[in-house]
């Protein structure tokens, strides 16, 4: 249950802290008084926010390594939008870190500064928050659909998206996803009238979902194949011998003795 205090119901924006170090920076900048850039420092909370504020101020040497990678990394377009995309679906480290080749000091330093998703309450606010970011030039658009193919379908999908398909899965998984995708496209015609062209189209998506559906029983290992199959597994193999075995077992071994 919410607590209800006035700092759950902030709704903040994920690169708030880059935002008040910028603030910070133009309010010092209009000041010649040495004691009033240190006041503005003095007001960042967090480390990461100081070594930002000296960033921007070309004081590189207050600068960890991490800090001044992630400030790189955000300003390069392409570089920003897969580094949220990938937070932004909740990607674990070791996937992150394969993929980008980011050390995961950075990946903390960009997540605090520029990209902290914790800032959203539940799935529908990040859904909402990427729908409303503009998508007017190539760069937007690209950050924008990124974020949410993060969301719709999952880190792995980024993965493969930016990796040139270096993510593998089982056939087994590649028909499972395919089934359920099918699945619920050849029931997206149920609000819609039965002339409705949206109807038309679901209805075309049922002959693939009962193919990947049947090629999944297929490849099956628990399958039963044919009734004999069935019979082994229920009574096993059937070592019983009938008289006319255990008659031609004591003719041969009568026939070899005779021969010794």
């Amino acid at each position: 249950m919410s607590s209800g205090s006035k700092d759950s119901r902030r709704l903040l924006p994920p690169d708030f802290r880059a935002r008040t170090v910028r603030v910070a920076v133009a309010a010092s900048s209009k000041k010649t008084k040495a004691k009033s850039t240190s006041k503005s420092v003095d007001s960042l909370k967090d480390s990461f926010s100081r070594e930002y504020y000296s960033f921007l101020e070309g004081d590189e040497d207050k600068v960890s390594d991490a800090v001044f990678h992630a400030a790189v990394l955000d300003k390069i377009p392409y570089s920003r939008a897969v580094m949220r995309a990938l937070l932004m679906a909740r990607t674990p480290t070791d996937a992150f870190m394969a993929t980008t080749e980011v050390a995961d000091d950075i990946i903390h330093a960009y997540s605090q500064l520029f990209f902290d998703t914790g800032v959203f309450p539940n799935r529908l606010i990040k859904v909402a928050y990427a729908k409303q970011l503009p998508g007017d030039c190539p760069d937007s658009k690209f950050e924008k659909d990124m974020l949410l193919w993060g969301l719709h379908l999952g880190w792995e999908y980024i993965v493969w998206k930016i990796s040139g398909g270096r993510l593998t899965m089982s056939s087994a998984e590649v028909l499972h996803q395919i089934v359920s995708d099918s699945l619920w496209r050849s029931r997206e015609h149920l609000f819609s009238s039965i002339v409705d062209p949206r109807a038309k189209e679901s209805r075309a998506w049922i002959p693939q979902a009962l193919k990947a559906a049947e090629l999944m029983d297929k490849i099956n290992p628990n399958r039963v194949n044919s009734l004999e199959e069935l019979r082994i597994r229920l009574i096993g193999v059937d070592d019983t011998k009938s008289i006319e075995d255990l008659r031609d077992i004591e003719v041969k071994t009568s026939l070899d003795k005779t021969a010794r």
